[in-house]
């Protein structure tokens, strides 16, 4: 598979650099002529192998903020429909999952179930971001909704026996006085938080949030094997059901949906492109590490877009209630 194809680049990149190390000048020297070990080479090549983690990780984080970027660019540039761009963005996302995977599929009916379950749950948690980007600020969706995180949490606690931890408790504290910071409004704020704004991101909050479980339930139910077919089927599936919904509830805004299709093929390749580089990644980094990271620098990055690019303002409480959830996030995350 191509998740294979590129751990493969990466860790032969590493030995190719070690070998150079080892013997620099191979090429021009008489058969049997070696060259002695740098006693720095262990050194060099750790170097390189953090380095190329380091890559791999940020452009994981600039893809994953570039995902909500195309969203607001379709929605500012064009007045297609929401429907259209999700059913869009997921069926590049689940080409993206068919060539990763090599071709190598074998599509059993025991993964049905749990596609099902995970491509409705998408659905909700794709549309729900859409609108909440439509008709919100783009840095307090993101935020909100890498909080759904604590959703398969409680699925653990009471469905899988897990024990509270303390960080949990400070994260669960410091989310809530966070969402109560985010809600003050600034007078005379053009972007104020409003009701239908809340509604489209609690949406986006729970189907993210039971995505995961969905996958969660999925590994387990496998041994903690990921498998293409599950991701393909349930894409799929809501690729189809957008598509049918848009036909009909959106069939004047089509063509201008169209205009736009370069935005959610941005999305859907961007989603792919996210989820085949954390596969590869998370071989070779502490998950506890990994995730954090990834969380905490796209919203990082999405919050600083949001200001710079599209310039959205908040009162002093919001932008403490946003450093907040940031802290939560993290300790969520432990």
């Amino acid at each position: 598979s191509i998740t294979q194809v590129v751990y493969n680049l990466v860790d032969n990149a590493i030995k190719f650099a070690g070998l150079l190390m080892r013997y620099p000048h191979v090429g021009n020297t008489e058969k049997g002529d070696l060259i002695k070990a740098s006693p720095y080479c262990f050194e060099v090549v750790l170097v390189i192998h953090i380095g190329l983690d380091w890559i791999l990780l940020i452009i994981i984080i600039f893809a994953s903020s570039m995902q909500n970027v195309s969203q607001k660019e379709y929605n500012i540039k064009t007045n297609g429909g929401a429907f259209a761009f999700s059913a869009g963005s997921t069926l590049f996302a689940a080409l993206f999952f068919v060539i990763s995977s090599g071709g190598k599929l074998n599509f059993t009916s025991d993964t049905l179930i749990y596609s099902a379950f995970f491509g409705i749950t998408y659905a909700f948690a794709v549309i729900g971001a859409f609108l909440a980007i439509k008709t919100g600020p783009l840095s307090f969706t993101s935020l909100i909704c890498s909080f759904s995180m604590i959703i398969p949490t409680f699925y653990g606690l009471f469905f899988l026996d897990e024990k509270v931890s303390v960080s949990f408790i400070i994260g669960i504290s410091l989310l809530l006085v966070s969402l109560a910071l985010i809600n003050a409004e600034k007078k005379g704020d053009e972007r104020k938080i409003t009701a239908k704004w809340i509604l489209f991101v609690i949406i986006g909050f729970l189907g993210n949030g039971m995505c995961t479980v969905a996958q969660k339930m999925q590994q387990d139910a496998f041994s903690g094997s990921f498998k293409s077919e599950f991701m393909i089927v349930a894409l799929l599936f809501v690729f189809v059901s957008f598509a049918l919904i848009s036909f009909f509830t959106e069939r004047k805004q089509l063509s201008e949906s169209f205009k736009g299709s370069k935005w959610f093929i941005m999305r859907g390749l961007l989603n792919g492109l996210v989820n085949l580089l954390v596969m590869v990644l998370s071989a070779r980094m502490n998950v506890s590490l990994m995730f954090p990271l990834i969380s905490v620098g796209g919203l990082i990055l999405t919050f600083a877009i949001s200001r710079l690019v599209y310039k959205e303002n908040f009162s002093s409480k919001q932008y403490i209630g946003f450093a907040l959830g940031v802290l939560a996030v993290i300790t969520l995350n432990l």
